[in-house]
């Protein structure tokens, strides 16, 4: 009883304390599945090391999407792969 009612007035009290504990809990779940479906395939260790490297691909082609295409978090810029006035490129200007 005390959990439910703590739990109650902690997510009705502060969203931003709410959105932080809710998106640990997803990205928990997401991984730790994951590596379940490695571990009952691959067993323990080969499991583990299986999904720790396709989080860090996974991890490494975003950013290097959005630090290529600048759709991070201040938005805008980003590589000029336009060519620009280096001519060539064919980007749109």
């Amino acid at each position: 009883m005390f959990f439910r009612e703590f739990f109650r007035s902690l997510f009705s009290a502060n969203l931003f304390v709410t959105g932080i504990i809710l998106t640990i809990a997803a990205v928990v779940l997401f991984y730790g599945s994951i590596y379940l479906f490695n571990y009952t395939n691959l067993g323990k260790r080969l499991g583990f090391l299986v999904t720790g490297a396709a989080v860090f691909g996974w991890f490494n082609g975003t950013g290097g999407h959005d630090a290529a295409a600048g759709d991070g978090l201040g938005g805008g810029g980003g590589a000029d792969f336009g060519g620009g006035d280096m001519g060539g490129g064919g980007g749109a200007e």
